[in-house]
């Protein structure tokens, strides 16, 4: 498996259309600046599938190469194209083991000895009948493993990803990735929005999330920094036009914990809205802290943030 440390073996265009495909497939990640580690968590591969995919040995499975495309954010119906192309080239997906050949001095001793024994040449073909099929199911099964999905994963922290780290496709934050006080607790990282009661009543931030997460958690809160302490603003959060949650925010309470279905969400849209009337038109810091995004957990993981003044859970 490719990694920090280890880099994959050079890949040479002219070796053919399976390795030119490979190279496409490295140029893609690069382009993203993602690891296999992280495309894994994304993609539900394995880092070695992924890896294997764009090694130049062999074409991969369609099945891998859209995952591996989807999370390097390439066209799909582009590299359909390219990876059809490249299999209507191969006379042979897969390789087959190969047999050693026999030399005549093998194949007469082999004849002297059946000649003699009629038990041993029984024996002789069963074992390589039993040799070659061992050999084929082992190779068969290698082959599949590496295209499995990852149904399992031993460490949540390693499958979850910051929604700071998420670019937006339509609008952005005042702010990312700076504390903040929220009903007199800090926060250490927080995206924050600026509102006002005259002018900037509303701002919105959409993201791609592209079916891949199914929770987003977070903390939100009216900033203790503002200036009216008479504020109040929304948060909503909408999944490809509906709204699936809302939240109302007051100046000087605890930062709400919130919990947001996103399974099956394409776009998620975050809506910020200043709820109160305040003459002097100032404004204020919407904040939502430790915003974290769940790709589907193994049955026995429950991902979960906590507060910073709360112990973390076992």
């Amino acid at each position: 498996m490719a990694g920090p440390g280890r880099p994959q073996k050079p890949v040479d265009p002219a070796a053919g259309e399976v390795a030119q495909f490979a190279r496409g497939l490295r140029d893609l990640k690069a382009a993203e600046g993602m690891s296999y580690r992280k495309m894994a968590a994304l993609a539900h591969y394995s880092s070695t599938a992924l890896s294997t995919a764009a090694n130049g040995d062999r074409l991969p499975s369609w099945d891998v190469t859209k995952a591996y495309v989807t999370v390097c954010r390439g066209d799909i119906q582009e590299w359909h194209q390219r990876w059809s192309a490249v299999r209507a080239t191969l006379t042979d997906d897969e390789p087959t083991p190969q047999m050693r050949t026999l030399t005549s001095r093998d194949t007469m001793a082999s004849e002297n000895k059946v000649t003699r024994n009629p038990a041993w040449r029984r024996s002789v073909v069963i074992t390589s009948v039993v040799l070659l099929f061992v050999m084929v199911t082992a190779y068969l099964a290698y082959n599949k493993k590496l295209d499995e999905p990852v149904t399992q994963w031993k460490d949540p922290s390693e499958q979850v990803m910051a929604l700071g780290d998420l670019p937006p496709v339509v609008g952005n934050w005042t702010a990312g990735g700076m504390p903040a006080d929220l009903g007199g607790q800090d926060y250490p990282q927080t995206l924050r929005q600026t509102v006002d009661s005259c002018t900037q009543r509303r701002a919105a931030v959409e993201y791609n999330l592209g079916k891949r997460f199914t929770r987003l958690v977070a903390f939100a809160g009216i900033d203790d920094n503002s200036p009216n302490a008479t504020t109040k603003a929304s948060i909503m959060f909408q999944g490809d036009g509906r709204t699936i949650a809302i939240s109302q925010l007051t100046f000087g309470t605890r930062a709400q914990r919130l919990d947001v279905d996103v399974s099956d969400v394409l776009r998620l849209t975050i809506i910020v809205s200043s709820e109160g009337t305040d003459p002097t038109c100032k404004p204020m810091g919407i904040d939502l802290a430790q915003a974290t995004l769940f790709p589907t957990p193994a049955p026995s993981v429950i991902p979960t943030i906590t507060s910073p003044s709360q112990e973390p859970s076992g």
